[in-house]
């Protein structure tokens, strides 16, 4: 488990990703999503999901949760 806040934005590797990443489902996500003040990401992998959620609304609890360790380690 790990979650992702304000500051841990400032922190990631996946900085600077670029938005076109999978953006239909994005686009579905953020507008099923845009009132939600928390989001469970499950099977997280690196993380990329949790941390645009995470920036999309500062005052929302994004949890990610990833089993593979050499992944996990992204979320750490």
């Amino acid at each position: 488990e790990s979650n992702f806040n304000q500051h841990d934005q400032e922190e990631s590797s996946l900085e600077g990703c670029s938005h076109a990443y999978e953006k239909e489902e994005v686009t579905l996500i953020d507008k099923l999503t845009y009132d939600c003040k928390s989001i469970l990401d499950v099977g997280a992998n690196i993380g990329w999901f949790s941390l645009h959620f995470a920036t999309q609304n500062l005052n929302r609890m994004v949890y990610a949760f990833e089993p593979v360790p050499e992944n996990f380690d992204y979320l750490d």
